[in-house]
């Protein structure tokens, strides 16, 4: 870890020390670091496509992942395996399937013992049919003491969220999708059924998610949907403001741009004579010489960060996502809109944060999405 980029990042915490600026700990900066950089070796990105197909002169991709997406080895699997266990679930189980079902027997048993003994098979079988409030009551916790993971924890699994989602290998994936779906659609209204020996392949709908971002699902939705329900909606720094950043980095991926730069080979600067300044002198210039198609460039993700009144950029193309996470947009919705009532919308100071707050939610959900 002893490169250039860490001895920048550690002159620019000594001159914010000597002059007082507000900084986060020096270890938490380390533990940040060396955890961006396994998310970078063991999960790393797929490649970019231009969209004109070219790469222009002296391009440079980064790991070749394919549509399908990165298939994780043992070790990759072991390093997100980690994660899951010790961060994202932590020491909070997520009710299991059986224990859900019986909380929603024990909770319909009461109106069914109230029900008319007159009434017909099928209205009582029709009457065990869930309701909203139902569906909403299964999110909660059972029989779980709630602990909240350490901030650091929170931040890392933040980031984690962003790694995966600004994958392009996700992008490429939802593409080959959409493309699948419309084929299958345009079939169906020529009257024509897709088999499983067309060429095209058009009678399967292709996954749109590649192998990491499959694997955590599941956690990282136990993980949010308890932060939403636990976590303090009045403090900042609460898990459930850090769990909210989380989900809505992870259902709006169309939010994450390709930017490209310069790439500048230059030596080993071990005379620790770097600084702030120089450093952002030298992005400033690697970002220009990227305009010039004679310079070597390269490609990274860049998150547009929306604001509360602006509106959404999904399109079309992101059906497939959508449909692939359905209760990572349903059911945190559910929530934050019940927890949304202890807001204070009456103080002239929180009604802005307040409506903010409501405002960057309500805006993902467009009548398209």
């Amino acid at each position: 870890l002893a490169n250039q980029e860490w001895e920048v990042q550690l002159q620019d915490q000594l001159r914010r020390m000597r002059y007082g600026a507000a900084t986060t700990a020096y270890g938490q900066r380390v533990y940040s670091h060396l955890m961006s950089s396994y998310m970078k070796y063991y999960l790393p990105h797929g490649v970019y496509h231009r969209p004109d197909g070219g790469g222009g002169v002296g391009t440079t991709q980064r790991f070749e992942g394919g549509e399908g997406g990165v298939p994780l080895d043992r070790t990759a699997e072991l390093f997100l395996r980690l994660v899951i266990e010790f961060w994202v679930e932590g020491q909070v189980s997520p009710p299991t399937f059986a224990e859900g079902i019986q909380r929603y027997r024990n909770g319909r048993s009461a109106f069914l013992s109230t029900s008319s003994s007159s009434a017909s098979s099928s209205s009582s079988s029709s009457s065990l049919n869930p309701t909203l409030r139902d569906s909403l009551e299964l999110t909660q916790p059972l029989k779980t003491t709630y602990v909240s993971p350490p901030s650091q924890i929170q931040i890392g699994v933040l980031n984690l969220v962003r790694h995966l989602v600004s994958d392009v290998t996700v992008r490429n994936m939802v593409k080959t999708a959409s493309m699948s779906c419309q084929r299958r659609q345009t079939q169906e209204r020529e009257g024509r059924v897709p088999t499983t020996t067309d060429d095209d392949a058009t009678a399967k709908i292709s996954w749109c998610l590649p192998p990491a971002m499959t694997t955590i699902q599941p956690s990282i939705f136990n993980y949010i949907r308890l932060g939403f329900t636990c976590g303090s909606i009045h403090d900042r720094r609460s898990i459930f403001h850090r769990a909210l950043e989380a989900w809505l980095v992870w259902v709006e991926p169309w939010n994450y741009v390709m930017k490209r730069r310069a790439v500048i080979v230059t030596g080993n600067n071990n005379n620790g004579s770097s600084s702030s300044a120089t450093h952002r002198a030298g992005e400033f210039l690697r970002n220009a010489a990227a305009t010039v198609s004679s310079h070597r460039v390269e490609y990274y993700p860049a998150y547009v960060k929306p604001k509360p009144t602006s509106p959404s950029t999904y399109s079309s193309q992101w059906e497939a996502y959508v449909v692939a996470n359905l209760n990572l947009y349903t059911v945190p919705f559910a929530i934050f809109l019940k927890r949304a009532r202890e807001l204070d919308f009456s103080s002239t100071n929180e009604y802005p944060r307040s409506l903010a707050l409501v405002q960057r939610v309500l805006r993902v959900f467009s009548k398209q999405v």
